[in-house]
């Protein structure tokens, strides 16, 4: 039989936010902990948090210290109290001290760490501290996931569960990270997380030939038949390959890369029955995508999809699930009168800079060589799909149909 391996994450959170969102620690730690264990196989996610009070009062308990120093994940919920605490923000001190401890001795260099944005903390930043102002600089460089507090708990437990999911789901690549570095090392030695935050992680995912596969796997718009004068849903089904690679010409070399950027447009010819969802934006707790004003299209439905905290390019299912569904979104309503046969709906993807991840490159600082795989992955592209032009923008017309 396998070997279960146990991979630790530390929970860090002030004991005053616990008793005020009980429920909400508790989704972010014992419901969080079993759907990370169910995602991943021969292995196991325990979260330890202090719920003893061990650093209560003027003590602190080097217990606390040594959970830190041994767990590879650290997951904080980052609240005005929690920045206000100094016990709080020497358990990130600790995991970050390791993390350089770790970087020095060359093992590796990934991100380790999920912050957790559970209350708006803009207004208070003018009243840090210096120590709580390095502790938020620090912290605020890396990609963090808005879970507000007070969303969470006016959430259905639908929209909870598709929450947790995204973020067991930047758990689970970083305990497969770890799992491929921990081979040949002492797993009481948790591998480093990078300090040079600003670098792309790790994919996930094997590669796909870009010749042989679309980076598209299934693009659908769906509208809910006629239901008396009641509104109707328009619902999508949208879903990438995280990651792909091309072979260049001249020197055959490999270009991995992954599309990061696209925009989703939904339009009734101009009749003005369609409209926005008004509650699709809470199911984006992330911002990764949100609605956008298309200057060609003002009628239209546009939305902005981004690549999720932790990742490097769009991957399946990127859009937020509609309630009681598994894998459809509904960012519009239909009039009553819509008629689906009037609908028209497009992807585009731009294969630039902007909305590449081309891995070893730099977006902001594009040079001869990144120029030359954009212009190998815009080549196949040409040869592929008749609407692809040579700045790699590429519009396709999605099929629209009503629900059965």
């Amino acid at each position: 039989m396998a070997e279960i391996e146990t991979f630790q994450g530390f929970f860090s959170y002030s004991h005053l936010d616990a008793e005020i969102d009980p429920d909400l620690v508790d989704a972010l730690t014992t419901r969080l902990e079993k759907r990370v264990t169910r995602k991943v196989i021969n292995a196991r996610f325990a979260i330890w948090r202090d719920v003893k009070n061990l650093r209560t009062g003027e003590q602190w308990d080097e217990r606390i210290g040594q959970a830190v120093r041994v767990s590879q994940v650290f997951i904080v919920l980052m609240t005005p109290k929690w920045f206000e605490s100094p016990y709080c923000r020497k358990e990130y001190q600790i995991f970050s001290q390791v993390e350089r401890e770790q970087v020095e001795r060359g093992i590796g260099a990934n991100e380790y760490v999920v912050p957790l944005l559970a209350h708006t903390i803009e207004k208070q930043i003018k009243n840090f501290e210096q120590q709580q102002r390095e502790t938020y600089d620090d912290l605020n460089k890396r990609q963090y996931i808005k879970t507000i507090a007070m969303n969470f708990l006016t959430l259905t437990e639908h929209q909870r569960e598709g929450l947790l999911d995204q973020i067991a789901d930047d758990i689970e690549g970083m305990i497969e990270r770890l799992r491929n570095k921990s081979a040949s090392s002492d797993r009481t030695n948790r591998p480093p997380a990078i300090r040079q935050t600003n670098r792309a992680p790790e994919f996930n995912a094997n590669p796909h030939n870009y010749p042989k596969y679309d980076f598209v796997t299934i693009a659908e718009v769906l509208v809910e038949p006629h239901k008396g004068n009641g509104p109707r849903g328009v619902f999508v089904h949208l879903g990438f390959l995280e990651r792909l690679y091309v072979k260049t010409k001249t020197d055959s070399a490999r270009v991995e890369f992954s599309v990061r950027r696209a925009y989703l447009s939904i339009d009734d010819g101009g009749a003005g029955k369609l409209a926005r969802n008004p509650g699709w934006a809470q199911f984006s707790t992330s911002g990764s995508v949100y609605y956008v004003n298309e200057k060609a299209a003002p009628q239209a439905i546009t939305i902005c999809i981004n690549s999720q905290p932790g990742r490097t390019g769009i991957s399946d299912l990127p859009l937020p699930p509609a309630e009681r569904e598994n894998f459809l979104s509904m960012p519009a309503i239909a009039a009553p009168d819509a008629e689906v046969g009037n609908i028209r709906a497009a992807l585009t993807v731009s294969l630039c800079p902007e909305g590449l991840f081309i891995a070893g490159e730099d977006a902001r600082k594009p040079s001869a060589a990144f120029a030359k795989k954009i212009a190998a992955i815009v080549s196949v592209l040409a040869g592929k799909d008749e609407s692809a032009g040579s700045s790699g923008l590429v519009r396709r017309v999605l099929p629209v149909r009503e629900r059965m």
